[in-house]
């Protein structure tokens, strides 16, 4: 599962540092990263998360061995 993540996790984050990134440089410190999470996680958890369990699963969840 961990692998997992980080195959969905690792493009995420860099699609949203080349998209949100430059339009923070201005903010407080503490305001980006709040912002990072705000975007990455929702993102992970409702759309790519569940399309990578499912394209994965036979992987993830093999078929119990008799």
């Amino acid at each position: 599962m961990a692998l997992t993540t980080f195959l969905g996790a690792y493009p995420c984050t860099l699609l949203i540092q080349w998209l949100v990134t430059p339009h923070t440089g201005t903010w407080p410190l503490p305001l980006k990263a709040a912002a990072f999470p705000l975007v990455l996680l929702p993102t992970l958890t409702y759309l790519v998360m569940p399309r990578l369990s499912r394209l994965l699963r036979r992987w993830l969840y093999p078929p119990p061995q008799n």
